[in-house]
């Protein structure tokens, strides 16, 4: 979360770590789900992407779009993001 509220700016490799950390983490069913009171935990770094450069976040985005599952703050995040437009989050 902080890094899309003080809309920080990592070193580009540092950037590449964490999409790659978080590219996958919608599939630990366990840990999500609207039944367990949990929002997709990709939501943050998908809302800091919204600074970063797009040529390293389009797959990452697009990913989140792809796999939402209904997910319409994700969705809405990642749109934003695309357009380079920082989310009010909450």
């Amino acid at each position: 979360m902080p890094l899309a509220y003080d809309k920080m700016l990592p070193p580009n490799n540092e950037i590449i770590e964490l999409i790659e950390l978080g590219f996958d983490l919608n599939k630990h069913s366990d840990r999500i789900g609207k039944e367990r009171g949990y929002t997709d935990p990709r939501y943050s770094l998908a809302a800091a992407c919204a600074g970063w450069d797009k040529r390293l976040t389009l797959e990452f985005l697009n990913h989140c779009l792809a796999t939402a599952n209904n997910d319409h703050m994700l969705e809405q995040v990642a749109l934003n993001s695309l357009k380079q437009k920082y989310s009010n989050l909450r």
